[in-house]
């Protein structure tokens, strides 16, 4: 079964020129799980974050590597790594960070985030990651418990501060991955 699923799920690049396909696959995939989050249900948000030219801009930016994923042959998420970013908690790590996954409703549970991940983890370990990171909406209990039965665990908390954000969806969780057999910093 799994070359079943391996042939049906595809993780590609995006370059500059996808940025159209990136703004419907980005708008569709946070529109399904994310509107709760705003007072205007997230439209002020997911035109700043994924109109088409934002999203040129983002794909232009050698400190960003995205993937769109696919399932059939139909968009069905995408994955936005950022291998030099970090935080002040992993100043003694050499840490990854996966900014943005993101999977539209109608693909859940076929094994694309699965994908996404282990890709992203791929790549990481490529570059001699000793760790990698993400934030998670506190709230976003789903999205908790697949991250940790990915392997990561909550190492911290923040506070999201954006304009027309419900403040009682404020709250996020800092999750890591380590990805050799040092110990946690």
């Amino acid at each position: 079964m799994r070359s079943t699923s391996k042939a049906v799920i595809r993780i590609e690049p995006l370059q500059p020129k996808d940025s159209l396909l990136l703004s419907a696959i980005a708008r569709r995939a946070y529109a399904d799980h994310f509107r709760y989050l705003w007072y205007d249900d997230g439209e002020a948000y997911m035109e700043r974050s994924f109109s088409p030219k934002a999203l040129e801009n983002e794909l232009s930016d050698f400190a960003n590597l995205f993937f769109a994923a696919y399932f059939k042959d139909k968009a069905a998420g995408f994955l936005k790594l950022r291998p030099e970013n970090t935080l002040p908690l992993f100043a003694d790590a050499n840490a990854f960070e996966i900014e943005r996954i993101y999977l539209a409703k109608e693909f859940k549970g076929k094994g694309i985030g699965k994908r996404m991940m282990d890709t992203a983890a791929g790549i990481a370990g490529s570059m001699g990651k000793d760790l990698i990171w993400l934030k998670v909406m506190a709230g976003n209990e789903t999205s908790i418990g697949f991250y940790r039965s990915c392997g990561y665990s909550i190492c911290g908390e923040e506070v999201l501060k954006q304009p027309g954000l419900r403040p009682e969806h404020s709250g996020m969780y800092v999750m890591r991955k380590d990805l050799n057999d040092r110990q946690p910093a």
